[in-house]
C-alpha cells in the first residue's frame, strides 16, 4: 500500500501558498505556450527550468507540473478556434472542435475540452498512484540484465510504435540519440569519448539545449514549407447554444472513461505519446458510437474523447521516469533534468529518498 504519511506530506506541500502560486503561474504559462502552434508545454518547461535553481524540490516541481498540465490543454485552443493544433496531440481535437466552431459552438467546444482535460487528468492521477507503487516494487526485484531488457524494449518501442510513419526513421532517431549520448566523459571511468580534442564537449551535450533545438528547429523547418490560406468565417455565436447540458455530459462520459484507461496505459509506456493516445481513443469512441457519421462534422463526444485521452497521459508519463529512471517522452526527459538539479535520483529507491516529492508529483 502507498504510504499515507508521504501522501499527507505531498499534499501539504501542494496546498502551501508558494506552491499554489507557482502552480497557477505554471498552468497559465503552459496554456499560453500550448496555444501557440509550435511552442509546446515541453518547450515552456525547458525555458522556465532555470527558475527552479533557487527553489526547493516541491515548489519547483509544482511549477513544472503546472506548466506540463497547462500545456497539454493549451494545444486545444487554436485547434478549436482556427483548426491549427497548438501541439501534435491536439490535432485529433480539431477533427470535431473546429467544425463546432464554424457552427457557432466554439464556446461549447472549449468548455468540453477543458472539462474533459481536467477529468481525464484527475482520474489518470488516481490510476498513477497505484500503478507507480506496483512498478516500483517490481523494479526493486530487477537486476542489471533486467534493466538492460527494459531499456532495449523502450528503444524498440521508440523505433517502431513510437514512429508511426516509418520504423527506419524511428531507428535513425534512436541511433542519433545514442550517438549524442556517448559524447563526453564516461560516467564510470571518466574516459573521454568522441570529443575530438574539443574541451567544450568534455561534459557532453547538455540535455535542455538539445531538446529545445530539436523541438523548435524541427517545427520551424516543417512550418517553413507549409503554405496556408487565410480563411475568414463570420459566425454569430449564441450563448444559450454554448451551454453544457446533461445530455452533452452523458454523450461525453464514455469517451472520458475510455480515455482515462487508454491514456494511462499509453502514458506509462516509454516511446509512446499523447497523440497516439488521443487517436486510439477517438477511433474507439467513433466505432462504438451510435452516431458514427457525425464524427468529423462537429460531434462533442469526439472533442471530449480526444482531450481526455491526451491529458490522461500526463501523470502516467512520470511512472517510468520516477520508478525506473527512464523518461517516456521529451517532456519527461526535461523533468529528469529538473530532478537531477534538485539532487533527486529517479529509480526504485526514490520513494525512500524523496517520497514527499513523488507524492506531490502524482497528486
Amino acid at each position: 500500500m502507498f504510504d499515507l504519511q508521504l501522501m499527507a506530506q505531498g499534499f501539504a506541500g501542494i496546498v502551501s501558498p508558494p506552491s499554489l502560486l507557482l502552480m497557477a503561474l505554471g498552468v497559465f504559462c503552459g496554456a499560453v505556450f500550448g496555444s501557440i502552434p509550435g511552442l509546446t508545454g515541453g518547450i515552456a518547461i525547458a525555458i522556465l527550468l532555470p527558475l527552479t535553481f533557487k527553489l526547493e524540490a516541491i515548489p519547483s516541481m509544482a511549477l513544472l507540473i503546472g506548466v506540463y498540465v497547462g500545456g497539454a490543454f493549451g494545444g486545444s485552443i487554436p485547434a478549436i478556434l482556427f483548426g491549427t493544433p497548438g501541439a501534435p496531440e491536439a490535432s485529433v481535437t480539431s477533427f470535431d472542435g473546429y467544425p463546432m466552431m464554424k457552427k457557432g459552438l466554439g464556446g461549447k467546444a472549449l468548455k468540453t475540452a477543458l472539462y474533459a482535460s481536467c477529468a481525464g487528468n484527475f482520474l489518470a492521477s488516481l490510476v498513477t498512484i497505484f500503478m507507480m507503487v506496483g512498478v516500483s516494487r517490481l523494479a526493486l526485484m530487477m537486476d542489471s540484465p533486467d534493466y538492460f531488457g527494459v531499456v532495449l524494449f523502450s528503444i524498440v518501442l521508440i523505433a517502431t510504435v513510437g514512429c508511426r510513419e516509418s520504423w527506419i526513421k524511428g531507428l535513425i532517431s534512436v541511433l542519433l540519440g545514442l550517438m549524442f549520448g556517448l559524447v563526453g566523459g564516461d560516467p564510470l571511468t571518466g574516459t573521454l569519448r568522441f570529443t575530438f580534442g574539443n574541451r567544450y564537449l568534455m561534459s557532453g551535450f547538455s540535455l535542455i539545449p538539445v531538446l529545445i533545438g530539436l523541438f523548435v528547429g524541427a517545427e520551424v523547418l516543417s512550418e517553413a514549407g507549409i503554405k496556408r490560406q487565410r480563411q475568414v468565417d463570420t459566425v454569430r455565436e449564441f450563448k444559450e447554444n454554448n451551454k453544457i447540458t446533461r445530455q452533452d455530459v452523458r454523450r461525453c462520459l464514455p469517451g472520458v472513461l475510455s480515455g482515462t484507461v487508454i491514456g494511462s496505459i499509453i502514458g506509462a509506456l516509454p516511446g509512446l505519446n499523447a497523440a497516439i493516445s488521443a487517436t486510439l481513443n477517438y477511433s474507439f469512441i467513433q466505432k462504438v458510437s451510435k452516431d458514427t457519421e457525425s464524427f468529423g462534422e462537429g460531434n462533442i463526444a469526439g472533442v471530449a474523447a480526444a482531450e481526455a485521452a491526451n491529458n490522461a497521459t500526463a501523470g502516467p508519463t512520470l511512472v517510468p521516469l520516477l520508478t525506473l529512471g527512464i523518461p517516456g517522452s521529451g517532456t519527461a526527459a526535461i523533468f529528469l533534468g529538473a530532478l537531477t538539479i534538485q539532487g533527486i535520483v529517479p529509480g526504485p529507491t526514490i520513494f525512500r529518498d524523496a517520497g514527499d516529492v513523488v507524492s506531490m508529483s502524482i497528486t
